[in-house]
């Protein structure tokens, strides 16, 4: 019986950063936006999941951690934040050649599990929606 195959490592590297990055870290912080939570859309292609594969527009996975970012940054930006639930509106195709921005606005009556609502704009217009309520776990 032959002796099973060898691992091997994978043949692309990760880094330990966000796929995707909806805001940039604090050293590279963009020029002021009219609106305090709105941040660019600045997709990594070469993520080797968010785009496996040759694609003509930004992937739904990719609008969907720029939600989860997006709603992170808003409400906690500490990394606890727990998503509980998502409801999420795909309108139309999000381009690559266009600049996209996510704004977030929230609503946190009782502290604890805020809901987050993020609209992602193209062009003035609503290319994605999505309702993310989180959860911060208590320390005691």
């Amino acid at each position: 019986m032959p002796a099973p195959p060898t691992p091997q490592p994978p043949t692309h590297t990760h880094t330990h950063t966000h796929p995707l990055r909806t805001h940039p870290p604090p050293r590279h912080r963009p020029h002021p936006h009219p609106h305090p939570h709105t941040w660019q859309l600045t997709p990594n292609p070469h993520h080797p999941i968010l785009f496996d594969h040759t694609t003509d527009h930004i992937p739904g996975m990719v609008l969907l951690e720029a939600a989860h970012q997006a709603a992170t940054a808003h409400t906690h930006p500490t990394p606890t934040t727990h998503p509980t639930t998502l409801h999420a509106t795909f309108h139309r195709y999000t381009e690559h050649h266009t600049p996209t921005y996510i704004t977030s606005t929230s609503n946190n009556s009782n502290g604890q599990t805020p809901t987050t609502h993020i609209t992602a704009h193209q062009n003035n217009t609503t290319v994605f929606t999505a309702q993310l309520t989180t959860h911060t776990p208590t320390t005691t």
